[in-house]
């Protein structure tokens, strides 16, 4: 906020990072199109444009992180989930976009399906949905590779936003995949899902 009250050069532009691995109605692109659409960038460009320019990127968020942490190509990261340990190291925003978690598993899962990790994105912050790090495989780099992984038998199945996944559905990255069960999480304290 401070940054935004202080006067800037007029070719000044704030750049803005997400993650690349499509995630709307926050950030994503059309099938075809470079540009970034969604509700982040909209929220930004409002909140910026008087006082300076907005460019949007979308890279790996992990990379996203590691970027606006440094400070010097990324000043802004679009989207990211509170938690204590993001929190010693950036400052947050008021929430401006509320999402529904649920759980999506096979419509047959496997008998031990139960004993197995949830399926999970590299850099996503599992904890906003009540689970630990030990209980999720975060190594898919984006949702095929995740979807890939859950039909392999590898994981019970993901956790995820409604309005995230419907929207995935509509940008085609689902196609192909086997029937998934959706189910609201249960809520536990101030996150979303538990087990």
């Amino acid at each position: 906020m401070v940054m935004a009250m202080l006067p800037l050069p007029a070719r000044a532009a704030v750049v803005a990072c997400g993650g690349d691995n499509q995630w709307p109605p926050s950030s994503y692109r059309q099938p075809g199109s470079d540009a970034v659409q969604g509700y982040s960038p909209d929220v930004l460009r409002a909140a910026l444009a008087d006082r300076v320019g907005v460019e949007v990127r979308l890279m790996p968020f992990a990379r996203c992180l590691a970027a606006a942490e440094q400070g010097r190509q990324v000043q802004l990261v679009m989207a990211a989930s509170y938690s204590p340990e993001r929190a010693q190291r950036f400052l947050f925003t008021r929430s401006y976009l509320q999402l529904q978690p649920v759980q999506l598993t096979l419509q047959t899962p496997l008998p031990a399906a139960t004993r197995l990790p949830w399926c999970g994105l590299n850099g996503f912050n599992y904890r906003a949905f009540g689970l630990s790090p030990a209980q999720v495989d975060a190594g898919s780099a984006n949702y095929p590779d995740l979807l890939r992984k859950l039909q392999a038998g590898h994981c019970r199945g993901f956790v995820e936003y409604r309005e995230v996944w419907q929207g995935l559905q509509k940008l085609g990255v689902a196609a192909g995949a086997a029937p998934l069960a959706m189910r609201p999480c249960l809520v536990a304290a101030r996150y979303g899902c538990i087990s």
